[in-house]
Parts: C-alpha cells; structure tokens; sequence
C-alpha cells in the first residue's frame, strides 16, 4: 500500500485499532459541555480527501446517537475513513475475513450492555474510550447508489450501525437484528436523514 498522506498529530493513536501506515491526516472534534458531559470524535483520513462537511455529519451523527442511546457518559470515538483495500485489510486482521466491507466496529471494552441504561457523567478528564469504526467511503458511494439514497444517508447510516456495536448491539439473530434496526432508524432520524433521503 502507498505511503499515507497527511500527519499524524496525536500520539494515543496507538491505542485504537488502526495501526500507523505511513502518515495519516487527523482532526480532533470537541463539543460543548453540557450537563457536565464531554464527547470528543476523533477523524482519521487514509488515502482519502478530508471533507468538512462529512466531518459535520459525524459530528451530528454522534450526538444524536448518544442522546438517543442514553450514554450520558462523557465519551470518545475514533473513525476512520478509508478505502476499500484498506477495510479488507482491517477485516483480514482481526476477523480473519479476506474480503472488502464496508464498516468495522472495534469496542474498547466488550462487557458493555446496550441497555444498561444512562450512565453517570464523568469529569471532562475521564473521557470513556468507546472505540473505533472504520468506513469505507469508496464502498458509501457504491452502496448509495445501489439503495438509491445520498451518500450523506449511507455515510450516516454506516456510522451510526457502527457505534451501536461499539455499545454491545449485535444482529446475530433476527431479534437483536430488529432491535439494531430500529435503533438505527430512530437515530437517523432524529438526524435528519430518515429512510427516504434520495440522491442530491
């Protein structure tokens, strides 16, 4: 694989799941406090154009998954936002699947209940890993226009199908994968991209 483009700037990279190749571009988002609650999204861009307005999208994205999954914890999430080549490399590592995909969810802690309820808030400084989801935007496009929506819709929607298994959620069986689904849709749509959204 090509060197990456970009610089790296922040050293707890090493602590997710995306090994250093070469170099990579970052961007740290901070929000707001409220009610004593701090999230912080961290975006990897490899081999791929930085976007500011796909970096809004998650930036929206989180909170509203937040917000309606109850993890009032103060939290933070890494996305990578790649290639094909790369998710099947990332799929070949550590699912020993040899085959592109379009998201990969890595949970820093597996015992998390997705229906634990709230949790209490932490201090700014005791920001909870979640974990990391990595995308492939080559596989947003492709997917769009296969389910004739935007690529904003498919981008949320890998996205928010992501951090639901960074909460426990899986779909292994056809009522857990109702539950996701629902779970999913009632975060789009509280985002303002509901099922319906068409191409630009």
């Amino acid at each position: 694989m090509a060197p990456l483009k970009g610089t790296a700037t922040n050293t707890e990279l090493t602590r997710g799941h995306f090994p250093e190749k070469g170099k990579l571009h970052q961007c740290l988002y901070h929000f707001p406090r409220w009610m004593n609650v701090r999230a912080m999204l961290t975006i990897l861009w490899e081999d791929v154009e930085e976007r500011p307005d796909i970096a809004a999208l998650l930036k929206r994205l989180l909170t509203a998954a937040r917000v309606a999954t109850c993890t009032a914890a103060s939290v933070e999430v890494t996305v990578l936002l790649t290639s094909d080549a790369r998710l099947q490399e990332l799929n070949r590592t550590y699912r020993g699947k040899d085959a592109p995909t379009d998201v990969l969810s890595f949970a820093h802690r597996d015992t998390r209940s997705p229906d634990a309820g709230c949790k209490p808030a932490l201090p700014p400084e005791n920001c909870e890993y979640l974990g990391d989801i990595a995308i492939s935007l080559a596989r947003v496009k492709t997917q769009a226009a296969e389910y004739g929506h935007s690529e904003e819709r498919e981008l949320a929607y890998l996205f928010v199908h992501g951090f639901l298994h960074l909460l426990g959620h899986t779909h292994d069986q056809d009522a857990a994968y109702t539950k996701m689904r629902a779970r999913e849709e009632a975060i789009l749509n509280s985002a303002g991209l509901p099922r319906s959204t068409s191409p630009a």
